[in-house]
């Protein structure tokens, strides 16, 4: 995908809201930390979900701990930094008009693209279960 001049408001915008959702989220949860309920799954079923511990993982992060948030939980872990990554670099490709952020993909890209992401998730409920 190539930031067009049509796009640029559009990723500008997306690029802010992370940008600042995230702190007030981070906020949030320092303020209210009973708020949130323990994993659903892992309550009636006792298996945790891919994500179990992404709350404790993204608030180590958030405290500069980060090796304690990869082994809290690698994805959400992974996922936050790209989220960020993206953000910013979206944020830059809008305001610098000679910067271009392009993600152009064939259909097999998309297709390994998936299945990477797949392998990732089973790989992180793995780690989860076995935590």
């Amino acid at each position: 995908m190539r930031i067009r001049p049509g796009d640029a408001p559009l990723a500008r915008q997306f690029a802010v809201a992370t940008l600042v959702v995230l702190p007030v989220g981070l906020w949030w949860l320092r303020q209210f930390p009973s708020a949130f309920n323990p994993c659903l799954l892992r309550s009636v079923w006792g298996v945790p979900c891919p994500t179990c511990g992404g709350t404790r993982a993204v608030l180590a992060m958030s405290e500069g701990r980060p090796l304690d948030a990869m082994a809290i939980n690698p994805l959400v872990t992974i996922s936050t930094l790209a989220l960020v990554a993206w953000a910013v670099g979206g944020l830059a490709a809008t305001l610098v008009p000679r910067w271009r952020l392009t993600l152009e993909a064939s259909p097999g890209e998309g297709r390994r693209f998936l299945l990477v992401m797949f392998a990732a998730i089973l790989a992180s409920w793995l780690w989860t279960a076995t935590s």
